[in-house]
């Protein structure tokens, strides 16, 4: 497993709709002390200001634990934080403009929901595809009918990079996500909706290595 894949094996998304800013440190911490290996910062709420105050604190807390930070959607406030990436929408700038502003050393991933878009990501220079949605979900009004284990899967195996499952994931299903042969999963209210986020975050690590341990194996 590459260090890449490592680190996006399990990435939680925290979002000001789970988490208000007045939290977001205390929280933050936790999932880190949980074992988050890459974290993503969305606020869709918040003014430009806002979300770079929001964007800087977190940025702190994260190089403390030598953990990237990216940026969803607002590659101006990835920049201006020095974050690690940014993630990007179908509706956002492309991969190809964030690529040729934040050079090839920062992480870009982009949201795609079928083979072909995740290839046009792949050709503009994404270093990551995220599935989004896998299952039906309520931490995104705006996401797309789900795209299903299938396309996950058909995805995975023709992408040479990673390939992430977003949307509806919990304990329960996480297992069944890998088996698809996916790299990564990335969740919000599995870990921001529990009432203990360390203890949420340490078992959803413990599962993922698990079924990583077996795939090694097999």
């Amino acid at each position: 497993m590459s260090n890449m894949i490592e680190n996006l094996s399990l990435y939680p998304i925290i979002d000001t709709t789970y988490v208000p800013p007045s939290q977001m440190q205390t929280k933050l911490e936790e999932v880190l002390q949980g074992g988050a290996s890459i974290i993503q910062l969305r606020d869709k709420a918040g003014t430009t200001r806002q979300v770079y105050e929001l964007a800087l604190k977190c940025r702190e807390i994260t190089a403390n634990y030598h953990i990237p930070l990216i940026i969803n959607d607002r590659l101006d406030i990835a920049q201006a934080v020095n974050a690690d990436g940014v993630h990007l929408g179908q509706e956002d700038l492309t991969v190809k403009i964030a690529r040729e502003i934040l050079g090839p050393h920062k992480i870009i991933g982009v949201s795609v929901i079928n083979l072909k878009e995740a290839t046009q990501g792949y050709e503009d220079g994404a270093d990551y595809v995220s599935i989004s949605p896998v299952f039906p979900t309520i931490s995104k009004s705006d996401t797309r009918k789900p795209a299903g284990l299938d396309v996950l899967r058909q995805v995975a195996e023709a992408m040479p990079i990673p390939v992430i499952a977003i949307g509806g994931i919990t304990e329960e299903n996480l297992e069944q996500v890998f088996t698809t042969g996916c790299d990564g999963a990335a969740v919000i209210s599995a870990i921001f909706a529990q009432q203990n986020i360390r203890e949420a975050t340490l078992r959803l690590k413990t599962k993922i290595t698990e079924v990583y341990e077996r795939r090694r194996n097999i």
